[in-house]
């Protein structure tokens, strides 16, 4: 945290509630491992296999997705 090192107080609610969420997590993850992250084992699974669809279909959209992207933050000037 290096709004902490440089002195700023506020950043002490964020360290703070860093701390919090793994605690929280840490004590939660036995009840979770048990119900909810178990109910989500398929193995090795592509997103093809999810959507039931070719493989080269997938790349295409991530491949025309990126270039949108590229196309649009070119377009804004960032």
């Amino acid at each position: 945290m290096g709004a902490l090192g440089e002195g700023r107080i506020d950043a002490v609610w964020g360290l703070l509630g860093m701390l919090a969420g793994a605690t929280i997590f840490i004590e939660a993850y036995p009840f979770l491992s048990r119900t909810v992250l178990a109910s989500g084992r398929y193995g090795s699974i592509t997103l093809s296999q999810v959507f039931g669809v070719s493989d080269w279909l997938v790349i295409i959209v991530f491949v025309a997705a990126g270039i949108g992207m590229f196309a649009l933050i070119e377009k804004k000037g960032l």
